[in-house]
């Protein structure tokens, strides 16, 4: 027996092979977009380049600057941000006048064109919603990756790299002081 009309059972067939492709579509999304996301934070963040780098900042830093100068303060709170060829510093509670070391041309090379770096944030302790918002969007979502790796007794230093255009690259540092 051959069937003529057997336009029903493609229509069903069809409907059936166009769920399930959809349905392995939508599985290996929620299985990929957060793999692209560990490989993005992989790249940008923690780079062994720019580890080594903000190591190398905090060595020549390290003899002629008072990281721990918050004066018994529990939250502290540095900001530098490059600004026509020169580091600006924001402080929460007090002022940035012990930073003129920045300005010196040893480090201004340093800085600007060897490491490339153009934010540096220096805190202790966790930071408020309202100096959160004080900073880069960039520098608050590195700042909130690494929040589980350092205890609130540290003072830590997070340096953003600038290399192209929006393509910045993260590291940070425990100073010990």
């Amino acid at each position: 027996m051959i069937k003529i009309n057997n336009k029903g059972f493609l229509l069903t067939e069809a409907i059936v092979v166009a769920v399930f492709v959809m349905g392995m579509f939508v599985y290996l999304a929620i299985n990929v977009f957060p793999l692209i996301t560990k490989y993005d934070k992989a790249l940008n963040y923690d780079n062994p380049n720019e580890v080594y780098n903000i190591n190398l900042l905090y060595d020549s830093l390290q003899n002629e600057f008072n990281f721990d100068n918050n004066d018994g303060r529990k939250k502290y709170l540095k900001y530098y941000s490059v600004k026509n060829g020169s580091l600006s510093c924001s402080e929460d509670d007090g002022d940035c006048t012990s930073d003129s070391i920045f300005q010196k041309d040893y480090y201004k090379t340093l800085i600007y064109e060897y490491l490339n770096i153009d934010r540096i944030l220096i805190y202790k302790k966790s930071i408020s919603n309202d100096q959160k918002n004080k900073l880069d969007r960039d520098i608050r979502e590195y700042y909130n990756y690494t929040l589980n790796h350092y205890s609130d007794s540290d003072i830590v230093m997070i340096a953003r790299f600038n290399y192209m255009e929006n393509n910045h690259k993260f590291a940070s540092i425990k100073l010990e002081v």
